[in-house]
């Protein structure tokens, strides 16, 4: 898969700094819940990421030993009036409709004091009105209240999230004088995951989730930021370019030499335009005179609309005047995404007087020619932020395979703790997703969510929208519905203070593929969200982010010199097609080297021509390798099921696949 990719909203030498990037099992032990094992409380005792309301003095983080299940601490609930209770709630997580959710967790009862149980509630929740004061409606609650007893007991309780979900909490229910003292511990929720499916090609399989990894150890991920251009590609030079930027799309046209970008500006007089530039090369760009709308009394210019969409899908194959489509906010009187056609991509017209989609105002839309599938991507408001009264920004996702009917949107990603974490540093307030391009890559889709680090309300030309850096990230779905946020951390990183783009990134909808190296186009601000306050401040320039082909992130061991431990990875058991194993590795970094074992899928032992000194090792940097065994190949165990072990020393192991 060689070329421009599209993304589905949502020549530069060198390799960028790697940097560690925590991973869910890491930040959140595999728990849809933070602090589920209530091991940090604040100075009212009570426990971080819940909220307790009611009888308030009756809920404290506590350390004693006999009643917790494991670590140092439980939370405690105290209820002996019959005047007031207590309820605590965790944070909502993203949750998807007619998946499982199973909460485990550990119960006990303090002797002498054990009365009725609290109840503990599984609940779920659908998008809420467009307000950013209120939280969707509940639609589904699962709920258990058990025995109480003083032996501690585990306890367990599994719901299927109803149609139309959102997102997911747990509570517990303390409403009973009669209920006594009782002690909570290790919380875990957990989302049952999508039906594994051996079969693997010539498909690049990425370690952007554990979907085939079954077990590991002295491994993980490690982010690697791309390499950027040192000045602008695009910058703004016309009179109607107060600044450049792109939300938008690259792509060439059936039969044409030309590339086609298509890029945003904001005008002096403060409207949105969609601009045309054109290359033959992808680095060295135009801004063809179109003569199709006027601006300060003249058409000779390259505005494509103003105030319309700025991500443009192409279908070749589409009825003529439906092969370029967009989706745009606030095209008629109704709140939400219009689509907009057209036959050339130059003239746009509404092709229909209603929203397809709801929400406002960032969207990416792009077809995927493999799975015959327009997909989009989009920003909605429909959550309260932790700063009241404001909205949580959000990526939700629709697809079509016609532009006329659309699925159910989902949500697919909302910023975490894990999130929020990057905005405490910078002694902020949360971190949400402005927005998120996605694509299909290989195996799997690849989510870039925009991450804007909000910083506070109080600064900029545009301080009441939140200001902050807006910083590209990466996540990954297998079939656009459960999104995995394996690591975490930029993709495309601020440069220095004082650059032309150290302030908010935002990304193009295509990538350009090559045998060795993967392309993005990205608008580069000076400014964070928020602007400036300073008038006429605020630039911004189009520039392009290279990475390695499949480089966003490595499964990475750094021993080196007989110090530290090798690391491994097995994979989950594969049916594969092709005679030959592929690897995408560099080396080069630790001195180390890769070797990769055949294992019998069913018993997990080494096939002996298969592993050991049988394998030989790989060296280098090299996007495309054949892993190699002495005296053997895997044509002896073609048709048959197996897992690999990769051995990974002092290497940066990026992919596998299999191939003729």
């Amino acid at each position: 898969m060689i070329g421009l990719v599209a993304l589905c909203a949502t020549g530069f030498a060198g390799v960028a700094a790697a940097a560690p990037a925590p991973s869910p099992p890491d930040v959140l032990r595999n728990n849809l819940i933070w602090n589920g094992s209530f091991d940090v409380a604040n100075s009212a005792g009570h426990p971080l990421g819940w909220a307790v309301e009611g009888n308030e003095s009756g809920v404290n983080v506590v350390n004693r030993s006999a009643y917790r299940g494991t670590g140092l601490t439980s939370l405690q609930i105290v209820d002996d009036s019959a005047s007031s209770g207590m309820t605590v709630t965790s944070k909502r997580a993203v949750a998807v409709p007619g998946t499982r959710y199973t909460l485990n967790w550990f119960q006990k009862s303090e002797k002498g004091k054990a009365g009725t149980s609290p109840s503990v509630h599984l609940q779920f929740f659908a998008m809420s009105p467009p307000s950013p004061q209120t939280q969707g409606p509940m639609i589904g609650d699962q709920t258990l209240q058990p025995t109480a007893s003083e032996d501690g007991q585990e306890l367990e309780i599994s719901a299927i999230a109803p149609e139309g979900t959102v997102q997911v909490r747990v509570q517990i229910v303390s409403d009973d004088p009669t209920i006594g003292n009782t002690h909570f511990d290790n919380f875990r929720l957990k989302e049952e995951g999508i039906a594994y499916d051996p079969k693997v090609d010539s498909d690049r399989e990425l370690f952007l989730d554990d979907y085939r990894i079954e077990s590991r150890t002295d491994i993980g991920r490690v982010i690697h930021p791309a390499k950027k251009s040192p000045t602008p590609l695009i910058q703004a030079d016309k009179p109607w370019e107060k600044t450049v930027y792109t939300y938008g799309s690259v792509m060439q046209p059936e039969d044409s030499k030309t590339y086609r970008m298509y890029y945003t500006c904001f005008t002096p007089d403060n409207r949105y335009g969609l601009c045309l530039a054109e290359s033959r090369d992808l680095k060295k760009w135009t801004k063809p005179n179109l003569g199709l709308i006027e601006y300060d009394g003249s058409t000779a210019n390259n505005l494509v609309g103003i105030n319309k969409g700025n991500h443009v899908a192409y279908n070749p194959d589409a009825p003529a005047d439906r092969r370029y489509a967009m989706l745009a906010f606030n095209q008629g009187p109704a709140f939400g995404y219009y689509l907009l056609t057209s036959s050339d991509g130059l003239r746009f017209t509404l092709a229909d007087s209603k929203p397809v989609l709801p929400g406002g105002d960032v969207v990416a839309l792009t077809y995927n020619a493999e799975d015959d599938l327009y997909v989009a991507t989009y920003k909605d408001r429909l959550f309260q932020s932790d700063t009241p009264g404001t909205y949580d920004r959000s990526a939700f996702i629709s697809t079509s395979k016609d532009l006329k009917t659309w699925t159910a949107e989902t949500l697919a990603v909302s910023g975490e703790v894990a999130d929020d974490a990057t905005a405490y540093e910078l002694g902020g307030v949360e971190t949400q997703i402005y927005g998120m391009p996605a694509i299909k890559y290989e195996s799997q889709y690849i989510g870039i969510p925009w991450d804007v680090q909000l910083t506070g309300y109080d600064y900029g030309e545009y301080a009441q929208a939140g200001d902050g850096p807006v910083v590209p990230g990466i996540a990954s779905t297998r079939d656009l519905l459960h999104w995995d946020r394996m690591a975490r951390g930029p993709i495309i990183e601020p440069s220095d203070p004082g650059a032309w783009d150290d302030g908010a990134h935002y990304t193009a909808t295509t990538l350009n593929v090559t045998k060795d190296t993967v392309e993005l186009f990205y608008g580069g601000f000076n400014t964070g969200h928020g602007g400036s306050s300073i008038p006429g401040y605020q630039k911004a320039s189009v520039g392009l982010a290279t990475w390695r082909r499949d480089g966003w992130v490595s499964m990475t061991n750094a021993a080196r010199d007989g110090l530290g431990n090798p690391g491994t990875i097995v994979t989950k058991p594969l049916a594969f097609g092709g005679d030959s194993l592929y690897v995408n590795v560099n080396t080069k970094r630790y001195g180390g080297q890769v070797t990769v074992d055949v294992l019998d899928a069913g018993t997990g032992e080494p096939i002996p021509a298969l592993s050991g000194n049988k394998a030989i090792p790989v060296r280098g940097d090299h996007t495309a390798v054949q892993v190699k065994w002495r005296g053997s190949s895997l044509k002896n165990v073609q048709g048959q099921q197996i897992k690999l072990r990769f051995n990974v020393t002092g290497a940066d192991l990026y992919s596998f696949w299999f191939q003729d």
